[in-house]
C-alpha cells in the first residue's frame, strides 16, 4: 500500500436486518462471538486510517457504541449506497487522500486485498477511483463489472440489468471502493436515482468519473469466502463455518488436539496453547484462555473461563464466566 496518502475508511453499516427477520442491526448479528461490524473494524484499524467513519441507521444505539471510539453519522432514509456515503462527506470535508468505502456486512476481507484495492488507485495516472472485484466460475446475482478495452472499468451493470452477453461476465462487483477523496464529495453528489425506489447507488460512480475523464481500475481477489457477505440467515451460518474452519486449524496448528474438529466451537478470541486435547462436541464462548496441557473432555461448555496449566475439565462440564480452574485441577 502506498503510504504517501493519508487514508480514510467509510463503512456502510445501516442495514435494518429486515431479511434477517430481527430486530438487531444487520452488522450486529454475532460471527465467533463478536459482531460482524467488528471483524471489518478490526480490518480497517489495521490500515492505520486518519479516520474511520460508520454510517449508521435511526435508532441504532448498541452499534453506534460497539464501534466507538470511531465517528458514526446517521442515514436517515436509506436510499441506497450513494446516499449512506453522502451522510459521510461532512466528516470527510477538506480530506485529500484515499477513502475506502466498505461493507459493513461483508466481515471477512483481508488487509492484503484492502491494500491492493489502495494501491491499484495509484498506477496508472487519472485513476480516480478503484473497485474491488471477484472472478467467480458461476457468477451469483451480483453486479458485473464491464471492462474498457486496456482493462479499466467502463461501468457496473446490476444482474437484473444485465444483457445476454454480461450475464455471461464473471468478473462482479464486491461492493467496496478506494476513491480520491478530492473527488468524492462532486461525484457523489450527481448521483442520480434511475429505479422506481428512488435510491442512490455508488456503482454509477465509474461512469460519472468517465465523463469528467478519471478511469476506474480494478482490483481483483480469486478468494470468495472474503468477500461473501450477509443478507439471510443462511449467509451467517456459511461465514460461520468458514471461520470455525479456519480458528479451529490456527488452533492445531498452535499444537492443540482436536479430536473431532467438526464439533469443536471456538471464539474469535480463544487462546488456546500447546499440547492441549480438546475432545468432541465442546463449544468455546468468548474470554477463554486455555493453558498448555490441559484436556477438555466432550460436551464441555465454557466461556469467560481461565483453565491453567495441565487442568482438565469435564466431560459434560459448564464453566461459568470469571471461573478459574488451577493447574493441575479436576472440574467434572
Amino acid at each position: 500500500m502506498t503510504d504517501k496518502m493519508p487514508l480514510a475508511i467509510v463503512i456502510l453499516a445501516a442495514g435494518k436486518g429486515t431479511r434477517l427477520k430481527s430486530a438487531l442491526p444487520k452488522v450486529m448479528h454475532p460471527l465467533a462471538g463478536r459482531p460482524l461490524v467488528g471483524w471489518i473494524l478490526e480490518t480497517a484499524e489495521a490500515l492505520s486510517p486518519e479516520k474511520i467513519i460508520v454510517v449508521t441507521g435511526p435508532d441504532m444505539e448498541t452499534l453506534v457504541s460497539a464501534v466507538k471510539p470511531h465517528t458514526t453519522v446517521t442515514q436517515l432514509d436509506r436510499k441506497g449506497t450513494g446516499d449512506a456515503v453522502k451522510t459521510a462527506l461532512p466528516e470527510l470535508k477538506g480530506f485529500q487522500g484515499d477513502v475506502l468505502i466498505l461493507l459493513g456486512d461483508m466481515p471477512l476481507l483481508t488487509i492484503a486485498t484492502l491494500e491492493a484495492l489502495i494501491a491499484s488507485r495509484h498506477l496508472v495516472g487519472r485513476t480516480g477511483l478503484s473497485v474491488l472485484g471477484a472472478d467467480y466460475e458461476v457468477p451469483p446475482p451480483y453486479g458485473r463489472l464491464v471492462q474498457n478495452e486496456d482493462g479499466s472499468l467502463k461501468k457496473i451493470v446490476e444482474d437484473k440489468d444485465c444483457s445476454k452477453e454480461e450475464s455471461l461476465i464473471t468478473l462482479c462487483n464486491t461492493g467496496a471502493f478506494c476513491v480520491d477523496g478530492d473527488k468524492l464529495a462532486g461525484w457523489v453528489n450527481q448521483i442520480m436515482p434511475h429505479n422506481a425506489q428512488g435510491e442512490f447507488y455508488i456503482t454509477d460512480l465509474p461512469e460519472i468519473a468517465a465523463a469528467e475523464g478519471y478511469r476506474t481500475a480494478i482490483a481483483v481477489t480469486n478468494n470468495e469466502d472474503e468477500v461473501y457477505g450477509v443478507n439471510a440467515r443462511e449467509d451467517l451460518a456459511v461465514l460461520e463455518q468458514i471461520v470455525q474452519d479456519e480458528l479451529r486449524a490456527i488452533a492445531m496448528e498452535g499444537g492443540a488436539t482436536l479430536i473431532d474438529p467438526q464439533t469443536v466451537y471456538l471464539s474469535f478470541d480463544t487462546e488456546i496453547g500447546e499440547d492441549v486435547t480438546i475432545g468432541p462436541n465442546v463449544v468455546i464462548g468468548t474470554d477463554v484462555t486455555i493453558a498448555d496441557k490441559a484436556v477438555i473432555h466432550p460436551f464441555c461448555h465454557i466461556e469467560g473461563a481461565q483453565i491453567d496449566e495441565g487442568a482438565e475439565v469435564g466431560p459434560f462440564a459448564r464453566i461459568r464466566p470469571q471461573s478459574k480452574i488451577g493447574a493441575g485441577a479436576v472440574a467434572g
